[in-house]
């Protein structure tokens, strides 16, 4: 019949350009270990290279240090600057971080409630702030931080960082609500 579904294994998904699934095993393979080189390598050179001894250092042919320190740790919380700079970083990252969870969740879980239709409208305007250039953002923002007396406080800098989140946020979580809330 004309109207018929074709046969299952005949049926697009995700990897619809392959039915073997040795060859799609191989690929989500491929993908992982670039993502493993492209992310996870550098992040374990940058932790092994702040552990590195400074009196011995690391050089090559040596993969690993010779020998590991928290030196360069102790020298970073030596200088009061720094460690304050350091505390304030680590607690703007919590603070949008939980900003950004509380104000996306509400908002990804209505998206992910409406129809079909209605969704991808939603979820558009959603994102449309994504397409406003940085330095234009930045701009109006440091002119409203300035007028209401925010500007080089940490409620500015933590509500200026979460708006530059909030789409990335809002879309993570509808993604989460459309699979396990149904």
């Amino acid at each position: 019949a004309l109207g018929a579904l074709p046969p299952p294994q005949w049926r697009m998904n995700a990897l619809w350009f392959t039915r073997s699934p040795r060859l799609r095993w191989l690929i989500a393979g491929l993908v992982v270990g670039a993502t493993l080189i492209a992310f996870v390598f550098p992040m374990i050179v940058a932790i092994l290279w702040s552990l590195v001894d400074p009196a011995i250092g690391w050089f090559p042919p040596h993969v690993f240090p010779a020998s590991l320190s928290l030196a360069n740790w102790r020298a970073l919380f030596a200088v009061p600057e720094l460690s304050q700079a350091f505390a304030t970083s680590f607690m703007v990252a919590v603070l949008v971080t939980l900003l950004s969870l509380l104000l996306g969740f509400p908002t990804s879980y209505a998206i992910a409630r409406r129809d079909r239709k209605h969704r991808r409208l939603i979820e558009l305007l959603v994102l449309l702030p994504l397409t406003v250039p940085s330095v234009v953002l930045a701009t109006g923002w440091g002119s409203v931080c300035m007028r209401r007396g925010l500007s080089q406080t940490l409620l500015g800098v933590v509500l200026a960082q979460t708006i530059v989140v909030r789409p990335f946020t809002i879309r993570d979580e509808w993604y989460f609500n459309m699979r396990w809330l149904g």
